[in-house]
């Protein structure tokens, strides 16, 4: 009978593993088809499809954080390095999506901190939220360097200091650009923000949201803002309208046809946090449960894929 690998151990396996795909610029697809899924999760432990009835596959090996679909193609980020190392192993990732099927990835762009958390496609350009370095870098899609647009505010002397804001969400809606600044961490208790920009990036008005440790900027069909009120397990909408859909983390939420995505996570340390696990909630407008499907990874980030 063989012996369970220590957890330790299994750890500096993976980590090798990861720091060995950036070095040979190798995407890890598991299983590229993600016929019938109907959503696409990013995690610290890799890229998963899940449907609503309860099905599941690992696409992709990894530790993946934010995730965008961009007519047939995906673009992630994904980080082959613990976040808190300070070794710039962060990189952009394209896969070409035909039929229902990945196709050959490529990497678009490398040495990224390893910290970086959503991305968003805006004015044709792909926009990474480089957290702790509170900026917004800017990409073209096909991976080349434009520029850097700090996240307004007061200039900020590092992670411990009180002008950190740890920027995590960054979504388009109508002519408008939102970050989300998450306000907590090391050891402070802040209401999270919403921060709207113009087209030139400039600060148009600052949101204050009912809820703490807030993630994610999802629009639905009536225009309403959504967000994560990750703390306290709620999903919270502009109207201020707060409801607590899991005892756990909420993290990851998108909008579609039949509802609303939202993921869900044990609550750990970061430096823990790719031995969490996880999964999906798939609600109705009225935000009853329709299913609810567990995942071998604690989500960061999610899309609702075409036609889900």
């Amino acid at each position: 009978m063989s012996k369970a690998i220590p957890t330790d151990k299994r750890r500096l396996v993976t980590d090798a593993l990861a720091r060995r795909a950036y070095l040979h610029d190798d995407v890890r697809i598991a299983n590229g088809d993600l016929t019938g899924f109907e959503c696409l999760v990013a995690s610290r432990q890799g890229l998963f499809a899940a449907a609503h009835d309860g099905r599941t596959r690992r696409i992709a090996w990894g530790s993946f954080f934010g995730i965008r679909q961009h007519g047939s193609e995906l673009y992630a980020f994904e980080s082959c390095d613990r976040p808190a190392h300070p070794t710039a192993q962060g990189r952009l990732v394209r896969f070409d999506l035909r039929d229902g099927r990945i196709g050959e990835p490529r990497v678009l762009a490398r040495g990224l901190d390893n910290n970086c958390h959503q991305i968003a496609i805006i004015g044709g350009l792909l926009c990474v939220v480089d957290t702790s370095n509170q900026q917004i870098l800017r990409f073209t899609l096909g991976g080349q360097p434009v520029d850097a647009k700090p996240v307004p505010g007061p200039v900020p002397n590092g992670a411990g200091d009180d002008h950190y804001r740890h920027v995590n969400s960054i979504a388009q809606v109508g002519e408008r650009i939102g970050l989300l600044l998450h306000n907590g961490g090391a050891g402070r208790d802040r209401p999270s923000e919403l921060v709207w920009l113009n087209a030139d990036w400039k600060e148009t008005a600052r949101v204050v949201l009912p809820g703490r440790g807030c993630h994610d900027i999802a629009s639905d069909a009536h225009g309403q803002i959504w967000h994560c009120g990750s703390m306290a397990g709620e999903i919270i909408n502009d109207s201020g309208q707060r409801h607590k859909v899991s005892p756990l983390m909420t993290r990851g939420l998108a909008d579609g046809p039949a509802g609303f995505v939202v993921g869900y996570s044990q609550f750990g340390i970061r430096s823990g946090r790719d031995r969490l696990m996880g999964g999906v909630l798939f609600l109705d407008h009225q935000l009853a449960v329709r299913a609810e499907v567990s995942l071998d990874g604690a989500p960061t980030d999610l899309i609702l894929l075409d036609g889900g």
